[in-house]
């Protein structure tokens, strides 16, 4: 294994939030701004935001994302 791989699976298992972080989604043309319940702000591409929604357990509230990765 590599360290680069060891380093995303430390994030993906150890560093992720616990507790769903509740955001909102805004969409403009192709992309998404991602705001949290925190205040944190993002800019994705929209192909990306549910990748992004489930790396950093985001719970988004007004977008649905496909059940295959979803879970």
């Amino acid at each position: 294994m590599s360290k680069s791989h060891d380093i995303t699976e430390l994030l993906y298992t150890e560093l992720r939030p616990k507790e769903c972080i509740r955001a909102r989604v805004k969409l403009i043309g192709r992309a998404a701004i991602i705001e949290t319940e925190h205040g944190a702000k993002a800019l994705v591409n929209i192909k990306n935001l549910c990748l992004y929604a489930k790396r950093l357990n985001l719970c988004l509230e007004n977008y649905e994302c496909p059940e295959t990765l979803a879970t």
